[in-house]
């Protein structure tokens, strides 16, 4: 029996249009909202909530793209269960998977976009673990996953009962009661591509019983498929990195990141380096050399968090936004070799007092960012911070850096799409109604706000952040490792356009240095990924503060 009536008012001011099914996490719903506008409404059961499951959610809602069902919502029903509401799309895929063959090229469109839609799941490091024909969707002839984000909860549930879901069959046997990865989802991808193209499942699902593969493989799979498709088929499987999709010189840019990964391998090998694992008993600090994106540690000294930023290329610049300025041209290509630690927080007034004696910061919080630091100031805390460390160095990031980990993959104006939103970022205070309504007028304490899609929080408003780079022009070619460490002038005039709290256009700023991000008391536009503020490096400001990055000391 559903949990909800017709007609009853489930969440908010939804209410039930009618009861959709049920499945191993809870329960789907069709609701409308007051104004009569359909969404869908996943209410989870009880013994699956996450301890967390606010965080975990708002992490899922920052994932934007054309393949993932829109997260609107979350919160809890009238009832006190955990709910997520989505858009909701009437169409999905168990009337296209059926017991009669499909078309090959039918098959094959949908097999390459089903490929898409786990590659946009493979960038958002979010492993589905349960892809199914109930969980994908058609929209205007586009694939659409759904549900993700919950292979979390696989564990909670023993073999028996889910090897009696109709469905049952789409499932990876290595992560039945196990953890979900990307083979996972390749796997349930497979089985809908041979049904699709056989009418038929590979193999009978209850051979799955008591997580036993038998004699089941993926060259079984493989071998029944059109040998048409063959090539194809495990073309698709494999895993490439994105980069090509942003650079215009695809093979140049292959032969410059395989020519600097094999060095930084090289060197790897020779000197076996390699960064934090924080071994609680010998306080030893040990490490890994292939960390993934997304993966964080804390270092011991300070108790600052850093998140792995992996090597990768991207677009650097305004990217035809309406609201960049000349500063921000010329667009061009970016190539960062190495990945990178980068602080998850801006350094914290607590940090920043566990090396210095005091700090100038005007709103005085152990947890609100350091400011009025000037850009030396900050170079000599990553200075000492680096000699108290062992085997690592702490720096500012270039600022190809910091773009590159606050834009995530994305090429929109704002990491979280095109327009500003006052709930996702600390902005804006005092010049707009809603920002006043929801932002507290000065800076906020680290971490108030949802993070970007590789877990950096703050990366844009709250206060701004120093970069490594004197402030320049860009030029127009692929960059690679760009840092504009020298300058023949020691003075900057401030572009036209250009938009600052602190300089008029034309002025001039002595010992100029780039810093990003925008702050509390700024307009929506300083917040733009590409948006660059210059300030100079012998001055604090109390809305301007910096994080750290960290990385091996070759040295």
């Amino acid at each position: 029996m559903a949990l909800f009536a017709v007609g009853s008012k489930i969440f908010k001011d939804y209410t039930c249009k009618f009861f959709v099914g049920s499945g191993i996490y809870g329960e789907l719903y069709h609701v409308l909202s007051s104004s009569g506008a359909p969404y869908a409404l996943k209410v989870y059961y009880d013994d699956v909530l996450l301890m967390n499951e606010c965080v975990a959610v708002q992490d899922l809602s920052l994932c934007v793209n054309k393949h993932l069902v829109k997260i609107h919502d979350f919160d809890y029903t009238v009832d006190g269960y955990f709910c997520v509401l989505t858009e909701f799309i009437e169409k999905n895929f168990v009337s296209i998977v059926s017991d009669s063959p499909c078309d090959e090229g039918v098959a094959f469109d949908y097999f390459q976009q089903l490929m898409e839609c786990l590659d946009v799941l493979d960038f958002y490091n979010i492993p589905h673990g349960h892809i199914k024909p109930s969980n994908i969707f058609i929209k205007d002839s586009l694939m659409i996953v759904g549900d993700y984000g919950t292979s979390r909860y696989c564990a909670l549930y023993n073999n028996e009962y889910l090897s009696c879901l109709p469905e049952f069959g789409y499932m990876c046997p290595s992560s039945i009661g196990c953890r979900c990865g990307r083979w996972s989802d390749r796997w349930s991808v497979a089985v809908i591509f041979y049904k699709l193209l056989t009418g038929h499942f590979p193999f009978h699902a209850g051979s799955f019983v008591n997580n036993k593969l038998s004699d089941i493989n993926i060259d079984y799979v493989l071998n029944k498929v059109t040998k048409k498709y063959r090539e194809i088929f495990e073309h698709f499987f494999r895993f490439y990195s994105d980069i090509e999709s942003h650079c215009k010189n695809e093979y140049d840019v292959k032969k410059i990141i395989s020519a600097h990964s094999m060095r930084f391998n090289k060197e790897q090998c020779r000197n076996v380096k390699t960064i934090y694992e924080y071994d609680s008993q010998s306080n030893i600090i040990l490490g890994r050399i292939n960390p993934e994106l997304g993966e964080s540690i804390v270092e011991p000294i300070l108790g600052m968090r850093f998140v792995w930023i992996p090597a990768g290329a991207f677009v650097m610049g305004g990217n035809d936004d309406p609201e960049s300025c000349e500063f921000e041209e010329p667009v061009h290509q970016v190539v960062l070799s190495k990945g990178f630690w980068m602080g998850i927080y801006a350094v914290t007034q607590k940090q920043w007092k566990g090396l210095v004696a005091s700090h100038p910061s005007f709103v005085q919080d152990d947890i609100r960012p350091v400011t009025n630091i000037s850009w030396y100031d900050a170079q000599e805390f990553a200075r000492t911070f680096t000699e108290c460390s062992k085997g690592v160095k702490f720096a500012l990031p270039t600022e190809a850096q910091w773009e590159y980990a606050c834009r995530a993959g994305t090429i929109t104006p704002y990491y979280w799409g095109d327009e500003a939103e006052c709930w996702l970022a600390n902005y804006g205070n005092g010049l707009t109604q809603e920002c006043r309504n929801r932002n507290p007028g000065v800076s906020s304490p680290v971490g108030c706000y949802p993070p970007n899609p590789w877990k950096l929080y703050d990366m844009c408003g709250n206060v701004w952040e120093w970069c490594q780079d004197y402030a320049g022009r860009y030029g127009a070619t692929i960059q690679i490792d760009p840092c504009l460490l020298q300058r023949s002038e020691s003075a900057f005039q401030v572009p036209s356009r250009y938009s600052s709290l602190w300089f008029p256009e034309r002025s001039v700023i002595h010992d100029p240095r780039i810093c990003r991000g925008g702050c509390n008391f700024d307009y929506s536009n300083a917040l733009r990924s590409s948006a660059r503020g210059v300030a100079s490096a012998q001055e604090g400001r109390i809305n301007l503060g910096f994080r750290l990055v960290m990385t091996v000391d070759e040295s």
